[in-house]
């Protein structure tokens, strides 16, 4: 492809005294791609002010195909949906064609100058191409069955975000070059803003199981064609509710099972928070459910004391925070503060420690705002990154490279917010003191010990400085000390003091249990094993 210099040269050559602004407008209009450059110089008049014909067009989309053997322009047509080629997602949307006669024909109409090659895909490794805009434009204009070659991308694009949500620790960002050509093929068969019960036959031709369709939901909803992803996510969530909810369980797993029902009720009330779509169901009446749900159950009656007690009562405090985000009144917020804190009086916290150690975390978390906005920052990024994606001529290539650059901004971000803190660490050891004291005046010196143990891990990560960690050192382990001397009047503490260790604080027993259970049944982790044999990155027989 010819650069903007020498489109520029060529063209002044032709025509002589031709302005720089329409040199650029040509260049852009046909990037830079010498055969349509030739032929439009060929079909236009000698003249400064070049005036680029429809007619142009057409004789240079003629003359295109006149070079094209009929197995290369089935090929072409068919794959004009797309706006990436490479072998793998080409062989996955043509039926007829075997992954090697893919790679031939790709080769061959790259010789042509037919396509361009940009590169090689950072995952795969495979060369990636793709078509003159206005070529492509000209092929699927006159292309049938565009519906079923969009699908098809659909469908593929659906299966690699998966893949990669599945197996990353930062999901959102590695599947969003994958969900955006998703969501692009989606919008091409259902138009702008389809209803969710469309959207919803599509996923279900992908084959998940209950537990993977939510996954993929999960991360490909914010790219859906939906004016906003919370009027998929809803349905889809009550979905797998419903599904959780009528599955057989063993005794064993009867305190899963319960967990398991209420966390997914809870995650339907967020969904709905403040959502701009109506719901016939709000999150406020789903949180009240919940809670009483959680007040009725009888968790000793799985788990022994007091780790039964405890579940109970650290469920309530989350649906009661959730209630409280929702309150529309300051007496529905009183409410859910005052039943939250009285919680916290049973376990040694009262009512003035809690209030003095919120107090100042909010103090902290404001000054820290003023100083440091990288959450600003970072939406702002994520907004352009969005803006750019929708360019005509966006490709995954570029997708994926913008994410990798998002990826190395918040890390630098992370980094800022760690110089900052080493920076200026005077006010931040101020705020752990601060609040330390607060939950030093509690009954139970359990908290205060926690929030030391905690303070040193994390400073720890920005600093070696043992003037900084020393002192919070030496506070931990005086309330450890502390909690120990505490413990002696409980019959079976929740955590005891040798369990709070500066290098690491383990959670009860009961949460480290929950958290890495395998019990979960077969149902909702996998689709039907007919359906998951199907493969979208199998090679299909040379023989067919």
């Amino acid at each position: 492809m010819y650069d903007s210099e020498e489109t520029s040269s060529i063209l002044q050559d032709a025509f002589g005294d031709i302005s720089a602004s329409r040199i650029e407008e040509i260049h852009s209009a046909i990037d830079g791609h010498p055969y349509y450059l030739e032929l439009l110089i060929e079909s236009s008049d000698t003249k400064p002010e070049l005036e680029i014909r429809d007619d142009v067009y057409y004789h240079i989309e003629q003359q295109y195909l006149k070079s094209l053997s009929e197995r290369e322009e089935t090929f072409l047509r068919q794959t004009s949906p797309l706006i990436e080629l490479d072998a793998e997602i080409c062989a996955n949307v043509l039926e007829d064609f075997t992954r090697s006669e893919v790679r031939q024909t790709l080769e061959s109409l790259r010789e042509k100058a037919v396509i361009r090659e940009l590169g090689r895909s950072g995952e795969s490794g495979l060369l990636v191409y793709d078509v003159h805009h206005l070529f492509r434009e000209f092929l699927y204009e006159r292309t049938e069955n565009t519906g079923t070659l969009h699908r098809a991308a659909f469908q593929y694009y659906a299966h690699k975000a998966f893949a990669e949500q599945d197996t990353s620790q930062m999901a959102p960002l590695q599947g969003f070059a994958y969900n955006t050509f998703a969501g692009i093929h989606l919008e091409r068969i259902h138009g702008e803003n389809p209803s969710p019960t469309e959207l919803a036959s599509e996923i279900d031709q992908l084959g998940f199981g209950p537990g993977e369709r939510l996954n993929f939901v999960m991360g490909f909803a914010p790219y859906s064609p939906l004016d906003h992803h919370s009027r998929l996510l809803a349905p889809e969530i009550d979905r797998f509710h419903e599904t959780f909810a009528a599955q057989d369980i063993d005794e064993d797993e009867e305190a899963d099972y319960r967990i398991g029902l209420l966390y997914i009720n809870l995650l339907r009330g967020q969904i709905r928070s403040r959502a701009p779509a109506e719901f016939e169901t709000s999150a406020w009446e789903i949180y009240e459910f919940v809670l009483e749900e959680i007040q009725a159950d009888e968790f000793t009656e799985h788990l022994d004391e007091p780790d039964g007690t405890a579940l109970q009562d650290g469920l309530e405090i989350l649906c009661r925070t959730m209630l409280y985000r929702e309150a529309t009144s300051e007496e529905e917020e009183g409410e859910q503060q005052r039943a939250v804190l009285d919680i916290f009086k049973n376990y040694g916290l009262d009512r003035g420690a809690a209030r003095g150690f919120f107090t100042e975390c909010r103090t902290f978390l404001d000054t820290l705002e003023e100083n440091v906005d990288v959450e600003t920052a970072l939406e702002s990024r994520v907004g352009s990154m969005i803006d750019e994606a929708g360019e005509d001529e966006m490709v995954r290539t570029s997708l994926v490279q913008m994410q990798d650059d998002l990826f190395w901004e918040i890390l630098d971000a992370i980094g800022k917010f760690a110089s900052h803190l080493a920076d200026d660490s005077e006010w931040v050891i101020q705020f752990i003191e601060n609040a330390g004291e607060e939950l030093g005046r509690a009954e139970n010196p359990v908290f205060a010990a926690m929030w030391y143990s905690l303070s040193v891990q994390l400073l720890s990560m920005f600093t070696a400085d043992a003037e900084i960690l020393s002192p919070l050192q030496r506070r931990f382990e005086t309330y450890r000390n502390e909690r120990a001397q505490y413990e002696q009047q409980l019959e079976s503490p929740l955590i005891d003091a040798d369990e709070l260790d500066d290098g690491e604080l383990e959670m009860p027993e009961f949460m480290d249990d929950i958290a890495t259970t395998d019990s979960q049944p077969a149902l909702l982790e996998s689709g039907e094993e007919e359906k998951n044999e199907q493969s979208f990155e199998d090679e299909k027989s040379d023989s067919q």
